[in-house]
């Protein structure tokens, strides 16, 4: 498939675009512009874990998935792209839990 002039221009003014946003991504992206949409993916961890472990696997999957890299902005047409963004780690905070133990929480943020 070929670029049409427009995403021509974008690809060669915007040295860190990615991707348009597919089909499906860009009506979750149109659905979250009116209020907030959330999910969430869980897992499970026995045994005792530090805060230094979260954040280097946070890392670890950052590194291991581009698209944790990423967050969407739009081109002049208001046409949403992917955009890489280097540096910018997964946020992560500890909160304090009833009893005791910390909870952990992380966003992922498009």
């Amino acid at each position: 498939m070929q670029a049409t002039a427009h995403e021509q221009n974008t690809l060669s003014s915007t040295s860190d675009f990615a991707r348009y946003l597919g089909g499906f991504e860009h009506l979750h992206w149109l659905f979250s512009q009116s209020g907030p949409r959330a999910f969430a993916h869980a897992i499970e961890v026995m045994g005792a874990t530090t805060v230094d472990q979260w954040r280097g696997a946070l890392d670890a999957l950052q590194l291991s998935q581009p698209f944790f890299s990423v967050r969407i902005d739009v081109d002049d047409d208001k046409r949403p792209y992917f955009r890489q963004v280097n540096g910018a780690p997964i946020p992560m905070r500890v909160l304090d839990h009833d009893g005791g133990s910390p909870r952990l929480s992380a966003r992922f943020v498009w």
